[in-house]
């Protein structure tokens, strides 16, 4: 937060005060913070507002998010996370990149990651042969003889066989080999820069009148990583429901990955047809994809309109090589961060893309 606030001008709350462990007066981890006040998440207010309105804050999104893909100046290169350098003086200038430092990687448990991650280097090829390792190792069990069927997310009634098993956790290695060997031979997609893993409306804090964004909330997900891995949307602008979508689409084709929704072009039909009558749903209240679709189309004119703002920003993401490299650098990260869960449930697809 401090080194988006103090060198790259994003709007963020001051911190005030921080504990970082439980060594202080207070027994607990803490960050005493300024309260953001006169402000509404953007989801609030998005489906009613102008064309000019949500223009104007694709701009602003678009802004600050060009500052946060800027490169890393030396030696804050590498992936990890980004903490304030050792022993750094009370009266340290928190605007000089000198005041922080590259700390290896970690992954805290969650409801999708039970063990938590801790890498030992901020080498890109390091962290992501020790990812997975780490994943491998908790989807085993007894010495890798049995599959770890709670680690897998596994229904009850679910087969999952060792043989198969081991055949896409090693597809999902060699994916990721190839994606480093292609990263290497564009190095400008790889320079380090600020990552947010939690890109959505509900960490953003906006001005209601001007739509003008007032500050960035919630920095846990906020890493140091490639450039590829920051080109993204929204989350708010990705989702969708596949319904109704053609199952030869391009999402089912690559591996129906979140981070590349399907992108659907056409009219509007709109809530109400024109005889009055409600699209959304038969006589019988049931979906008749209407609505689904009408979503995916909007979604996919939002995204449009976001990278346009983008490129205007930064060159790089006009490129049309480095859509082909993010597409596959960011299947092979999410391979590797999400693990063995994701390498079974994609297991088809990785064999398709090995034949």
């Amino acid at each position: 937060m401090c080194f988006a606030r103090y060198v790259r001008n994003i709007p963020t709350p001051e911190v005030f005060a921080w504990n970082a462990t439980h060594d202080h007066i207070i027994g607990v981890p803490f960050i005493i913070q300024e309260y953001v006040d006169n402000v509404i998440e953007p989801w609030r207010g998005w489906v009613p507002i102008t064309e000019d309105q949500r223009s104007c804050l694709f701009n602003e999104l678009a802004k600050y998010h060009s500052a946060l893909l800027v490169l890393l100046p030396y030696p804050l290169h590498g992936v990890g996370n980004l903490v304030f350098a050792p022993s750094l003086p009370a009266n340290s200038a928190l605007s000089d990149p000198r005041s922080y430092m590259v700390r290896p990687l970690r992954l805290l448990a969650s409801e999708l990651r039970p063990v938590p991650f801790v890498a030992s280097s901020v080498s890109l090829s390091d962290v992501w042969q020790q990812l997975w390792s780490h994943h491998n190792e908790l989807s085993l069990c007894d010495s890798g003889s049995r599959i770890n069927r709670d680690t897998l997310f596994l229904d009850d009634d679910e087969e999952c066989d060792i043989t198969t098993f081991t055949m896409a956790a090693s597809q999902a290695r060699t994916y990721a080999e190839s994606a480093l060997r292609m990263v290497e031979q564009h190095p400008q997609y790889a320079q380090p820069c600020l990552v947010n893993y939690d890109y959505a409306f509900r960490n953003i804090l906006i001005d209601p009148k001007t739509y003008r964004i007032k500050a960035f909330i919630d920095w846990d997900d906020v890493h140091v990583m490639p450039f590829v891995v920051g080109v993204n949307f929204p989350e708010d602008i990705k989702q969708f429901i596949p319904f109704g979508l053609a199952p030869d689409a391009d999402y089912y084709r690559e591996g129906e990955f979140s981070d590349f929704p399907p992108n659907e072009h056409g009219t509007i039909v709109g809530a109400v047809g024109p005889d009055g009558k409600l699209t959304g749903a038969d006589q019988y209240g049931k979906s008749t994809g209407v609505d689904e679709r009408d979503e995916r189309i909007r979604n996919t004119t939002y995204r449009e309109r976001y990278i346009e703002a983008l490129q205007k920003l930064d060159p790089r993401i006009a490129h049309s090589d480095m859509w082909g490299v993010r597409r596959i650098f960011l299947k092979a990260h999410a391979l590797l961060k999400r693990g063995g869960a994701i390498w079974w449930s994609k297991r088809q697809w990785l064999n398709q893309i090995s034949v």
